[in-house]
């Protein structure tokens, strides 16, 4: 029976996805070694790299595929201007770069860059993504290592299956649905973090201003620890104990039958432990 994970929401995305700006890409090495375009490999890959500037990526994983296709709307673009990727067959890593290197652009509509990446997920290590603006869709990400570095824009994915999960946001927004890890990394300096459904050994989470909103249902150990902003948790049905601190702002507890001695709240009769410490802001304990 075939089985597609199509990663594809359709959400208002007029902000995030129009507007003429000026980009550049950066830099990288073995330009010369990157194609131009839609391409489809044959190989199954290892490692998926990808680093986008703006506009709009959807993640497909396709067990019934064999290697990877890249699907580009390309209307109206020049060959600079059409993705580049490069994969190295010594290592199966595919990288996939908006532009080519170093080319700069003025007056660009970026809602003319909308790239489809399908893949077979089976031998996948590690999925990188990097986000300058624009947005980027999946339904579900499996393999050992993901890995998200946002600078502005959105990154929204329903399920992501993995050992280590690490996001870094400077601006901008992390929707995820489901997050299954062994250990899950969170820093913020501004924007949005959110999951709506975590089960982790491990969280630590360090935020400079922003939101953070995260539901647990299962929770070994976690640490946040936030300058300023809004923390919501919520932790796993059965409980745990939350030691809570802050220099200024408010403490909420949304949660019945809990007890506090020394700035330690207990929740019923599970083992979850979760230190937060904020300077300024807000903590909502669910």
């Amino acid at each position: 029976m075939k089985t597609r994970h199509l990663l594809g929401f359709i959400p208002a995305l007029t902000l995030l996805l129009s507007g003429c700006n000026s980009f550049r890409m950066p830099y990288y090495p073995d330009s010369e070694k990157y194609l131009i375009g839609n391409q489809e490999y044959d190989t199954n890959i290892a490692y998926l790299d990808v680093h986008w500037i703006s506009g709009k990526v959807t993640l497909i994983e396709d067990i019934d595929i064999n290697g990877v296709k890249l699907e580009e709307n390309s209307e109206g673009l020049n060959d600079k201007e059409r993705v580049h990727s490069y994969l190295d067959t010594s290592s199966n890593y595919l990288s996939v770069k908006f532009f080519e290197s170093n080319y700069y652009v003025s007056n660009f509509d970026s809602s003319k860059k909308h790239l489809t990446i399908t893949y077979n997920p089976e031998e996948i290590v590690s999925v990188s993504l990097k986000l300058t603006s624009g947005y980027i869709e999946g339904d579900e990400i499996n393999a050992s290592s993901v890995s998200l570095e946002i600078t502005s824009g959105k990154v929204k994915v329903n399920k992501i299956n993995t050992t280590h999960f690490t996001s870094e946001v400077t601006s901008g927004e992390v929707e995820i649905n489901e997050l299954n890890a062994s250990e899950a990394t969170a820093h913020l300096t501004s924007g949005r973090f959110s999951v709506e459904k975590a089960n982790v050994l491990t969280f630590n989470a360090k935020m400079t201003s922003g939101t953070a909103n995260v539901k647990f249902d299962t929770l070994g150990k976690g640490n946040i620890e936030a300058t300023s902003g809004k923390i919501s948790v919520k932790l796993p049905d059965e409980g745990g104990k939350v030691r809570a601190s802050k220099t200024s702002g408010s403490i909420n507890v949304h949660r019945e039958n809990y007890h506090i001695i020394d700035g330690v709240y207990t929740f019923g009769t599970g083992l979850s432990e979760l230190d937060i410490k904020i300077t300024s802001g807000k903590i909502d304990l669910y």
